[in-house]
């Protein structure tokens, strides 16, 4: 999955790259808008590539269930980081929408570096260990819950085929037997 994140924000960044120079014609932009439009562009292209990754690896983060990880790290890397950056790029040291990019680029590429790091940190013999255990206790509740729900509704039951009174899909085994057979 990361590498085909990657190849894919690659072939974006690239397109980006290429067009930079005509996107602003293409658009009717005035001539002091296409000046500024190639760097920027330059600096999106970066910026595609670098939050692709990042919502790679967040997602390996949210499988995990590593969740609580990630919010820290949102927060530092874009409020923290970014902002400032932005501010003092674009208005301090005058670079307008350039130094505007360049800090949202930033607080990406922050937020990216941070999450390659915590996926690299991950310990997956423990993760698929956790995982393995919840499913577990997740399937205990369900089979318990289910249990309360048939003593609770046993006398409720809607189809002489379903006992439970769970509905169509207990009706459904692996054979096509209930509702549909009848």
């Amino acid at each position: 999955a990361t590498c085909l994140g990657f190849g894919a924000t690659v072939i974006v960044s690239a397109l980006i790259l290429a067009g930079r120079f005509w996107v602003g014609t293409a658009f009717g932009a005035s001539e002091s808008v296409r000046s500024l439009l190639p760097p920027v562009l330059a600096v999106l292209a970066a910026y595609v590539v670098a939050d692709g990754m990042t919502v790679v690896l967040s997602g390996i983060l949210r499988g995990c269930g590593r969740q609580m990880w990630l919010a820290p790290v949102v927060v530092g890397s874009y409020w923290a980081f970014g902002l400032p950056v932005c501010y003092l790029l674009a208005f301090r040291a005058g670079w307008g929408p350039l130094g505007i990019a360049v800090g949202l680029f930033a607080g990406t590429l922050c937020h990216c570096i941070c999450c390659v790091v915590l996926v690299l940190r991950l310990d997956y013999d423990n993760e698929c260990h956790r995982a393995a255990e919840q499913t577990a206790r997740g399937r205990a509740l369900g089979e318990a819950h289910k249990a309360e729900l048939r003593k609770k509704n046993s006398n409720l039951s809607m189809c002489p085929d379903d006992p439970d009174g769970f509905g169509l899909a207990d009706d459904l085994n692996d054979e096509g037997a209930g509702l549909l057979a009848a």
